[in-house]
């Protein structure tokens, strides 16, 4: 039987700030003891800080072994071992991982024992600990034979594996991550808190971690499409889940629509609610495995999803009769459209007199970025900007506004009730275009930078217009963002032959003099 370092027990009592330091450095030693790492690696206090044994300097001195990337198999010892790209390709190659996964999700719900993973290195199989989020990413320690091992993964895709003791990273995706980065990132939560990562390893070592079902994503439209469908699809599955002991951990700030108004049912489980930035501290703290766990086969419309929210929907209120309402997205936070002031006011203005000549007033819905949970820094920032647009567009419109209704900082499910009443939506793909096209099946116009080869999976086909690519220009030579950003312009002409095929049957717009 193999012997595990005694991890410390964290007491029921608060610690003074002398036995806390004390616990934190023997968890230092515990931790470098089981991982094979000089304990310089780990911070705990009086630790001197050596730029030698940072997270960083670890990250890039790993032997990385990429059979399926770009950086290639590398000129190390084990670059060179053909059994082992063997090994990583048999178990790894995506056919082969996503029936295994598929197999780990069921017995996570179903609190299966003996989950475990291929261990390419070793050739045996590595006994998976638990699950642990950070940021997007999902680490799985696991125990191969005697040694910790750190499996990556983001959703359903294998990132890497990570051996500690031979400072080796093997990649196990093709998928264009910057790998070292990626490392990089795992190490610095791994190693700053020696202490809940050695507590939470004693547990599970122990078999004394909660399951928590983990919910929330970063990407708003991956949440709704693959974290709320899987939901859908597997209700039943996740109440048994609960009645056998687990709960549902969850992270506001990434779930774009609450998920227990979507699913009424799950409201009264058991559940871990935090922000996302102390999300890892928490799940390590509370002992739980945490994984999150993601829908394969993507439902192809919004139907199961309009059909949850069927009630919501239904009670927003009308749009007051003789009016017509407008969703404009503003791209504030890359600021892709150069001329969006132009742009956008002549849509207001066309629609604007289009209204006029058929009796009707204008509203219109400002839109450009999604929230969920109270706004930071960077939100408040994006959407002053939007503001900023607003002014400038709205300055000396000569068509006048009937009301004028802010959505941006909204949750995704905020602006459904909004976006329900709309006859037009004008937007880049992104969420607001998900919920007017995907879920809603508004018209809707859409726009994108030439060289952007965007996919179809977020949108209606039948309720989407897209503006002709010739209409998406080139910026200015001495544009001063196009160097940042993927920046180009919206020729007037453009978005008038879009708006005149997407308002076909609910508006005439006035003739107007050729634009080009």
């Amino acid at each position: 039987m193999v012997e595990h370092p005694p991890f410390p027990i964290l007491p029921g009592v608060p610690l003074s700030q002398g036995a806390l330091h004390d616990a934190a450095r023997q968890a230092a030693r515990d931790m470098a003891a089981f991982c094979g790492l000089d304990m310089r690696h780990f911070r705990y206090p009086g630790r001197e800080r050596d730029p030698a044994y940072e997270p960083a300097t670890l990250a890039e001195s790993c032997e990385v072994v990429d059979l399926f990337g770009a950086l290639g198999p590398g000129n190390g010892r084990h670059g060179r071992d053909e059994a082992l790209h063997g090994r990583i390709e048999a178990a790894y190659g995506h056919r082969v991982w996503v029936a295994h996964y598929k197999a780990l999700n069921a017995a996570f719900l179903a609190h299966g024992e003996g989950r475990s993973i291929p261990s390419p290195l070793s050739g045996r199989d590595a006994q998976i600990l638990g699950s642990v989020p950070i940021q997007h990413l999902q680490l799985m320690p696991c125990l191969d034979g005697d040694r910790l091992i750190l499996h990556i993964g983001i959703g359903y895709m294998p990132v890497g594996l990570f051996y500690p003791a031979e400072r080796l990273f093997l990649v196990l995706t093709g998928f264009g991550l910057n790998m070292r980065g990626t490392l990089r990132s795992v190490l610095e939560a791994f190693l700053k808190a020696p202490l809940p990562w050695a507590e939470w390893l004693r547990r599970a070592l122990r078999k004394g971690l909660r399951r928590a079902f983990l919910i929330g994503d970063n990407r708003p439209s991956h949440y709704i499409r693959q974290t709320l469908a899987y939901l859908d699809e597997e209700e039943g599955a996740i109440l048994g889940f609960a009645e056998k002991g687990g709960m549902i951990a969850v992270a506001p700030d990434l779930c774009a629509m609450d998920p227990f108004a979507v699913f009424p049912s799950l409201a009264p489980l058991d559940r871990l609610s935090v922000h996302s930035e102390r999300l890892t501290e928490a799940v390590l703290v509370a002992g739980l495995d945490a994984h999150r766990v993601y829908r394969f086969n993507r439902p192809q419309n919004g139907a199961w999803l309009r059909r949850r929210l069927q009630a919501f929907i239904e009670a927003a209120p009308a749009t007051p009769p003789g009016r017509f309402r407008v969703m404009i997205s503003l791209d504030a936070e890359r600021q892709r459209v150069v001329n969006a002031v132009e742009a956008f006011r002549y849509v207001l203005g066309r629609l604007g007199s289009a209204c006029a000549a058929s009796g009707r007033e204008l509203e219109v819905v400002w839109d450009g970025w999604t929230v969920s949970g109270p706004p930071t820094a960077h939100d408040r920032e994006v959407m002053g900007r939007i503001e900023g647009l607003i002014a400038a567009i709205t300055e000396g419109l000569e068509v006048p506004l009937a009301a004028q209704f802010r959505i941006f900082g909204a949750s995704a499910l905020e602006k459904v009730p909004v976006l329900a009443g709309c006859g037009l939506a004008v937007t880049t793909r992104g969420a607001g275009a998900m919920i007017s096209s995907w879920l809603l099946r508004r018209p809707t116009i859409t726009y994108r930078a030439p060289a952007n080869d965007s996919s179809w999976d977020y949108m209606d086909r039948d309720s989407v217009t897209e503006m002709d690519p010739a209409a998406i220009g080139e910026p200015p030579a001495d544009d001063p963002l196009a160097a940042r950003h993927r920046r180009f312009t919206l020729a007037l002409w453009g978005l008038e032959e879009a708006m005149g095929r997407a308002l076909e049957g609910q508006l005439t717009l006035p003739p107007v003099q050729p634009l080009r």
